[in-house]
């Protein structure tokens, strides 16, 4: 920690017990393991695809003021790519690629001659927000909180179908129903930051559900585990589980107490419900720590953690 006082004494070394559901993986960490509990092992999560295949609709005005429908684009391929200004030519993501700025690319699938179709849509992933899932997810909404530009593929398919818009703002995607358990794995490894609504399909809310890492009231399951990767997007569920691990190993024992290492959704409910300044903000967290002794204002430390763009970590 920057600027201790040196009279402060180095953290106890004692272990730290970090419960994990992966009995047959050694810790590398010196720090005991707990019992397994019959979780899944994070090494048996399915890892995403470099490419999925689905049916794409996007809302639309109708051109002769027939009210607002569902408009057919086709059926399309989607990967994700580094944005065109991160490598000026949109190239594929690799494994270390996925801090950099990046895009859902929509492509329409080759036709019934094999001649591959020229015309695609990209979407940056950092305004994709919310992911809608309905009929045991074999319909998926993807909402924007920034409305884009159609894009050739969506533009052309909606001249076609008689209809018309300017910006786009969802989209909905429909795997085939073999394909479901593979487009939502890949599609939320893809988008860790986006809030999902809807009821997962059982067996992948199950697999994503598993607690595998554990440390006091914090849990790991596997998919957060999976976004330990090389230069991975974190999510708040790492964040949380890191700041209590540093606090535990690195604080001296005297710094601890005078510590508080507020969640990683503190601040945004802080700032939450328009409002105008502390004493109203105060008032969305003033239950957060009642628990704690002294209240927050007794800690000679706080740490906050702010997401500025509320994207990912």
């Amino acid at each position: 920690l920057i600027g201790m006082p040196p009279q402060m004494t180095p953290a106890s070394t004692d272990p730290i017990c970090i419960d994990s559901d992966d009995e047959a993986q050694p810790s590398s960490s010196g720090y005991a393991a707990g019992q397994a509990s019959g979780g899944a092992s994070p090494r048996d999560f399915q890892a995403p695809c470099e490419r999925i295949f689905c049916r794409m609709m996007v809302p639309s005005e109708g051109s002769r003021g027939n009210g607002r429908r569902l408009v057919q684009v086709g059926d399309v391929s989607v990967t994700q790519r580094l944005s065109q200004s991160a490598d000026g030519g949109g190239g594929a993501v690799s494994s270390r690629d996925t801090a950099r700025p990046t895009e859902l690319e929509f492509r329409l699938s080759e036709d019934a001659k094999g001649t591959a179709a020229q015309l695609f849509t990209r979407v940056p992933i950092k305004v994709i927000s919310q992911m809608s899932v309905s009929s045991q997810g074999q319909t998926i909404v993807l909402k924007l909180d920034e409305a884009i530009s159609c894009g050739e593929l969506v533009s052309a398919q909606l001249k076609a179908a008689d209809a018309e818009a300017d910006f786009l703002e969802e989209m909905t995607i429909l795997p085939q129903e073999n394909e479901v358990h593979t487009v939502l794995t890949t599609l939320r490894w893809w988008l860790p930051h986006v809030v999902v609504h809807g009821a997962l399909p059982a067996a992948l809310n199950s697999s994503e559900s598993s607690v595998a890492l554990r440390l006091e009231n914090i849990a790991l399951t596997g998919r957060d585990v999976q976004l330990l990767g090389d230069e991975r997007c974190l999510n708040d569920s790492v964040l949380d589980f890191f700041l209590r691990l540093v606090v535990d190993v690195v604080a001296p024992a005297p710094l601890k107490g005078d510590l508080y290492v507020a969640s990683t959704f503190f601040f945004q409910k802080l700032t939450s419900g328009g409002v105008e300044n502390g004493e109203q903000g105060w008032e969305n967290v003033r239950r957060w720590t009642r628990s704690l002794p002294g209240g927050l204002l007794g800690q000679r430390f706080v740490v906050v953690p702010i997401n500025e763009q509320n994207i990912h970590w």
